[in-house]
């Protein structure tokens, strides 16, 4: 698939990035839900049943991205995750 060591590594960055960025917009969108709610993280934590340190993980987008939280979170807030391309300027 790959000619060069170097075109796999760069395959694999920008798959990386490409991951990194759509968890970061994941976890922000999930911490402005909250903050509109005016959810204490703790208060959150105890409504649904996941540690605060998960659901911090998850809205600042750090380490492991725990996907069945994610879809906890999303259940509370009645919410599903949309996905678009839109154009590059």
């Amino acid at each position: 698939m790959f000619e060069t060591l170097e075109e796999e590594k760069k395959y694999i960055m920008n798959g990386d990035l490409l991951c990194n960025d759509v968890k970061r917009q994941i976890g922000m969108l999930l911490l402005d839900e909250r903050v509109q709610r005016r959810l204490a993280l703790s208060a959150l934590s105890d409504k649904i049943g996941i540690p605060p340190y998960k659901i911090e993980l998850i809205e600042m987008a750090r380490r492991k991205f725990h996907w069945q939280a994610v879809a906890e979170l999303l259940r509370f807030y009645g919410k599903k995750i949309e996905l678009r391309l839109i154009d590059v300027e």
